[in-house]
């Protein structure tokens, strides 16, 4: 069994029974399965830079790592909870969204490294709920909602100078890094779903086309037994006319 075969068998089994009889619904639960399994790993290296670079990172480093990893809890209870998948990926989404606004106050404002992060949020939204009307504005409204807090915040306090941003280079370098990283294992993994589920329709085109040559089969015989039929009693009616 290669490698992916097992990687797929666990994804699996970490996705609730009753999620998988239906094909969409299943594919989009592994997404999110696959995002929050491997998301916190690839984020790690964020807030332990952070953590070093900045002299005081109490309690805001702290704060974006218990964000950061708190994807993985998402993977215990949809698995505990399925019938509440929606409002456990929604809430999901609304971690993101928290994450990043509160990494790119506290580490450069408007010019953080960490903003790009944002815009991962509606693609991963989409492949959760799917192009819903109700997806749209979920995602829409939230980020709206987000950014103006953001900007409110500011307002407010202004933003933090926790470590000057011509020393966030690094930061720079890793969270581009991270989300390319991220952006890759998603569209990897979603490309060989798309390719299974191409394999499954060939597959089930060609039994189409099985059973279609079948049923001709049945249908020409049909007419064979159908003529012969015909044949028969013809011919058992003309001895008795001539008789």
């Amino acid at each position: 069994m290669t490698a992916l075969a097992v990687f797929q068998r666990f994804i699996t089994w970490l996705t609730p029974e009753v999620l998988l009889h239906d094909l969409h619904t299943r594919k989009r639960v592994q997404m999110f399965i696959v995002s929050h399994l491997f998301g916190p790993f690839i984020a790690a290296p964020i807030p332990i830079f952070l953590w070093i670079a900045d002299p005081n990172p109490s309690p805001h480093v702290q704060i974006l790592a218990l964000s950061i990893f708190g994807f993985w809890p998402f993977l215990l209870l949809v698995k505990m909870f399925p019938r509440a998948y929606t409002p456990l990926a929604m809430a999901s989404v609304l971690n993101l969204t928290f994450a990043v606004l509160w990494g790119s106050f506290n580490y450069g404002g408007t010019s953080s490294p960490f903003l790009m992060w944002l815009v991962l949020m509606p693609l991963l939204a989409f492949m959760y709920f799917g192009s819903t009307w109700a997806a749209r504005i979920f995602v829409f409204v939230q980020i709206i909602v987000g950014l103006g807090a953001f900007y409110a915040f500011y307002l407010i306090s202004s933003f933090p100078q926790n470590i000057p941003v011509e020393k966030m280079v690094v930061a720079g370098i890793l969270s581009a890094l991270g989300s390319n990283i991220y952006v890759f294992m998603m569209a990897a993994y979603y490309s060989s779903v798309v390719d299974s589920q191409s394999e499954l329709i060939k597959e089930v085109e060609r039994h189409q086309g099985t059973l279609k040559m079948l049923l001709t089969s049945k249908e020409d015989a049909e007419r064979a037994n159908g003529a012969k039929s015909e044949f028969l009693a013809k011919m058992s009616h003309e001895p008795a006319h001539a008789a």
